[in-house]
């Protein structure tokens, strides 16, 4: 059994251990520090644990025979959790509208819960949006794509900006983003389009309207593009 770290950026492998299989195998395998300063320092690694033949054996077509030739193999990629903004989307009938008091042929609703400068967490979502059943059904649709794209982006442009408007209080008199915040994703998406600072994102978030702001998330959406091919 053959135990390697390969980093696929930097295409190098360290092999971390050789064990026999005819012995008792060890019940965990450190990988020591030495190792992951050779590979960039460990992130964005791929550990493969693999049963390889110890000799050569006579050539038999379909079966392994050069020394080294692995048998079965097992890979674990470690990754840096990447920023991520998080929303539950719950479709909503017209009676569930009506249930909470609000018209029934509303489209969406965006109910911000908190934390969009601070770290992300898969079992912490950032909002809830309620979307009317009919168009998430229309949107979900695979012979809808035409139209779904351009709704889509739209509605992820707008519901963005809606949540920006709502955790606006909690990150406005902050000094800086914090690193693998939802923020921390929503202003890389900003910098693609447009290169923008944490101080001019807080002048947009804080205008009237948020014009400009909004003009950014259509653009980084695609929308004119997505209408346009449809």
């Amino acid at each position: 059994m053959a135990v390697s770290v390969l980093q696929p950026f930097l295409k190098k492998t360290v092999v971390i251990g050789q064990y026999p299989v005819s012995h008792a195998l060890p019940d965990e395998i450190a990988v020591g520090a030495e190792v992951l300063e050779q590979l960039g320092g460990g992130s964005n690694v791929v550990i493969e644990v693999a049963l390889c033949l110890a000799k050569r054996l006579s050539k038999t077509p379909g079966s392994p025979f050069l020394l080294g030739h692995w048998l079965s193999k097992k890979s674990f990629a470690l990754r840096v959790p990447k920023p991520v903004e998080v929303f539950n989307v719950i479709p909503m009938s017209d009676k569930d509208w009506e249930a909470m008091g609000w018209p029934a042929k509303t489209m969406y609703s965006v109910d911000y819960i908190g934390g969009f400068n601070d770290p992300a967490a898969k079992d912490r979502p950032l909002a809830n949006v309620r979307v009317h059943s009919d168009v998430h059904r229309k949107l979900t649709l695979e012979s809808s794509q035409r139209l779904a794209k351009p709704i889509e982006a739209a509605l992820a442009a707008e519901i963005t900006a809606q949540i920006v408007a709502s955790s606006l209080h909690e990150w406005q008199d902050a000094d800086d983003v914090v690193p693998l915040s939802p923020l921390s994703a929503f202003m890389k998406r900003l910098d693609a389009v447009q290169k923008t600072s944490f101080a001019e994102l807080k002048k947009l978030a804080m205008q009237p309207g948020m014009a400009k702001l909004k003009a950014l998330l259509h653009s980084s959406e695609q929308t004119v593009r997505f209408i346009k091919e449809g």
